[in-house]
């Protein structure tokens, strides 16, 4: 991985599928025409099933696409109806409000009717003393005027002082005529201002009488949207439900095809999320990124490599299934810098571990020459994570560190872990976009990443991501 980085990894793997497919032919025509022709079954079949599979996708995708506006259709719906429902509530409000006010204009007018009832009471009690006080005095007029000249004069002093109490009375009499007319006068009026009064108390009662049929009828057309309301989300509800199902069967037909693919004979996608789950836990890498570089280097584990070393003093290797000799499978000769070859570096890991050099899978040489026919690059990538033996002692320590125990790069666990503190190291833990494809390009090219030639390595890594975020988000119900 990190000795080939200015190598077009396209191209690296497109022809390791090719030396795939060519060995895979070449050991079934050596064992025999009848292994050939089971396996060119084995595959025919395989690939049919890959085309059911991919044609259930896109018709489950077709079917969720469809949903989805349905689901979109219902929300445009509901908040629709949810704003009808809040400008029916606003003219509730200011119907009940209008209501208040005719209410409190009633009851103004009714305590002014009242309180011309009292005064009316007064008036009347006023006018009845005063009609009492004019009888007496007329009676006294009548009196005086029955009285002969010998009466008047034994009774009085003087005949002056006894017209003085005749015109004295009199006068009272006309002041008390002159105030019943007054009170007449200011009952009349108070009389037809209860009619004006008792006439608004009426108007205003009809108002309210018709407000609150308004109010009656703005209420039932909110009953009703918010009964549309209602069935309304229930069925985006249940459209919900069914874009949910359908998710989870396109993940499960994902999860197929990726076997299919080679993502892993044991390994599906949900399992292959699980360690990256944890080795996320333990480097606070994005489990998506780390899936889809793992997807990159091996197929999380199932492509680790073709090639056996054959021979330590020169790094040739030998094919696994067809026994070809391969130059170049491990480079025997020191990096400049680096104490060990990755020959060198690969006997010490394999010791360490326990681990048959000999028997122990790595990458072959892809066979990628220069323009003037020159062998460029190397093989020896090891494990899942598709780690150069002499990177992998750069980086064994801290991994082992984390995970508590010796690192093994051929342990899945181990490589996710690894692949993660390496993204981690190259600054992807700030989950943006760019940081986690420069982190990539990186782990893919080391110090070439910004080369032109590298970066269709980070374009796909995060395309691929981006999907497999939408699956751990179906897996983790979000």
């Amino acid at each position: 991985m990190f000795s080939l980085i200015n190598i077009n990894k396209n191209l690296k793997n497109l022809i390791n599928l090719g030396l795939v497919f060519v060995l895979l032919v070449g050991s079934f025509v050596y064992i025999g025409g009848d292994s050939a022709q089971a396996t060119q079954h084995d595959e025919s079949q395989t690939d049919e099933e890959k085309r059911e599979l991919q044609l259930r996708l896109q018709k489950e995708m077709e079917e969720l696409r469809q949903i989805e506006e349905q689901i979109n259709q219902y929300k445009q719906e509901s908040s629709g109806y949810d704003r009808d429902i809040a400008i029916l509530e606003q003219e509730i409000r200011a119907i009940e409000i209008k209501i208040q006010i005719n209410q409190l204009t009633i009851n103004e007018t009714d305590f002014a009717i009242q309180q011309n009832r009292n005064t009316i009471e007064l008036l009347e009690q006023k006018t009845e003393k005063q009609r009492e006080l004019l009888g007496k005095l007329i009676l006294s007029i009548y009196k005086l005027d029955d009285t002969s000249s010998l009466e008047i004069i034994l009774t009085s002093d003087t005949l002056s002082e006894f017209f003085n109490d005749v015109n004295h009375i009199k006068t009272l009499q006309a002041s008390l005529n002159d105030t019943l007319e007054q009170i007449k006068l200011i009952k009349q009026d108070l009389e037809r201002e209860q009619v004006a009064f008792e006439a608004k108390i009426q108007t205003h009662a009809g108002i309210i009488n018709s407000q609150s049929v308004q109010r009656a009828t703005l209420d039932q057309k909110t009953l009703e949207k918010e009964e549309l309301l209602e069935a309304s989300r229930t069925r985006e509800y249940e459209q919900w439900i069914l874009a949910q199902n359908k998710q989870k069967t396109i993940q499960e037909i994902r999860s197929q095809l990726f076997r299919l693919e080679g993502a892993g004979i044991d390994l599906s996608f949900g399992e292959a999320y699980e360690y990256a789950k944890v080795a996320s836990s333990l480097t606070g890498i994005r489990p998506a990124l780390l899936l889809s570089i793992l997807k990159q280097e091996s197929s999380w584990g199932k492509n680790v490599g073709l090639c056996f070393l054959y021979n330590k003093d020169n790094g040739y290797g030998i094919g696994v299934n067809t026994g070809t000799i391969y130059p170049r499978t491990l480079r025997a000769s020191q990096r400049p810098g680096q104490a060990l070859s990755d020959v060198e570096a690969f006997l010490q890991i394999t010791q360490e571990l326990g681990r048959d050099p000999y028997a122990t899978r790595v990458s072959c040489w892809p066979q990628i020459y220069l323009s003037d026919g020159t062998p460029y690059g190397f093989g020896g990538a090891m494990g899942p994570a598709q780690f150069i033996p002499t990177t992998w002692l750069i980086y064994r320590g801290p991994v082992s560190d984390i995970l508590g125990y010796s690192a093994d790069p051929w342990r899945i666990s181990d490589a996710f872990t690894a692949s993660a503190y390496l993204l981690a190291r190259n600054g992807a833990t700030t989950h943006t976009y760019s940081a986690e494809r420069k982190a990539a390009l990186i782990y893919y090219a080391g110090g070439n990443w910004a080369a032109s030639v590298n970066q269709f390595y980070g374009n796909q890594v995060m395309e691929r991501a981006a999907q497999y975020q939408k699956d751990i988000d179906i897996l983790e119900g979000n």
